[in-house]
């Protein structure tokens, strides 16, 4: 998970058997998002964030995705802004 998402949200996610990492666990906590697209698709996740940068990446960087059907992206928008 991005660190724009709050990683309190990793709990309840663990607690259903959902593998997550953080971006404070994984000591990325400030690097750019070049580096942290990076080491999810090296890692063969998905990014969960409220940053659109993501999607710029995502387009540039097709070689990462397997197939069509592989997502490696999700992006929660905050209507509450």
């Amino acid at each position: 998970m991005d660190e724009n998402i709050n990683p309190d949200v990793a709990k309840p996610l663990r607690l259903r058997g959902i593998e997550v990492t953080t971006t404070q666990e994984i000591n990325l906590l400030g690097e750019t998002d070049e580096v942290q697209f990076d080491f999810v698709c090296q890692q063969q996740r998905v990014i969960v964030t409220h940053d659109t940068d993501f999607l710029r990446l995502a387009i540039q960087n097709k070689t990462h995705t397997k197939s069509d059907n592989e997502k490696q992206l999700i992006i929660r928008r905050n209507v509450n802004r």
